[in-house]
């Protein structure tokens, strides 16, 4: 199994690797991540790669079939040279799920969901309803293409309310044994910073 976070920016995603790292699971040397958001770049870049050649807004169409994209991003990274991890977050990885689980066929999506008009404020969008059309656009795709049992959707206002709650469900999900009173301390430590 290998495991990947994933949400629309400023979901959530960062706090939920926080935690994770926590419970034990392995993202990665820390200098393969990017310190600020915690992505693995590598992994990172395969996405990239793909969504620039589909070019602006096309991710977001549920029709599109473009399997030699995401090929070609992926030749480019050969499985050889991405580091062997459990787990890696990525937000536009789930724009991709088809062909992420075409190439990592076990893969767990924990999904982190935060109010739509959140996600814009905190990342200081003036457009409220410009970026509310994109994270609906974002989550229609990712319940469309990853099947429900190998996806965890974890509500960020909930993690905030209920943590040890909360990262009960993301463990038995990842059928991982840690405490969640200790991942629950990321959420603590942190909830300034996530509330901005």
């Amino acid at each position: 199994m290998i495991v990947c976070v994933s949400g629309h920016n400023r979901s959530g995603t960062t706090m939920m690797v926080e935690a994770l790292r926590r419970a034990g699971l392995d993202f990665g040397r820390y200098e393969d991540l990017d310190p600020t958001v915690l992505e693995n770049m590598a992994y990172r870049q395969v996405s990239s790669r793909a969504l620039a050649k589909l070019g602006p807004g096309k991710a977001y169409d549920l029709d599109w079939g473009e399997e030699g994209v995401f090929a070609e991003a992926w030749d480019a990274f050969d499985r050889e040279l991405l580091p062997e991890v459990e787990a890696w977050k990525d937000p536009q990885a789930a724009l991709l799920a088809l062909w992420w689980m075409r190439k990592l066929p076990r893969i767990k999506w924990v999904i982190m969901m935060r109010h739509p008009l959140e996600c814009v404020r905190s990342m200081g969008g003036d457009d409220e309803d410009s970026g509310a059309l994109l994270w609906a656009l974002y989550y229609r795709r990712v319940l469309a293409t990853i099947p429900e049992d190998s996806r965890l959707i974890v509500q960020y206002e909930r993690v905030l309310a209920e943590p040890e709650l909360e990262f009960e469900w993301v463990l038995d999900f990842l059928d991982l044994d840690a405490d969640p009173e200790k991942m629950a301390a990321v959420v603590e430590r942190g909830k300034r910073r996530y509330e901005a």
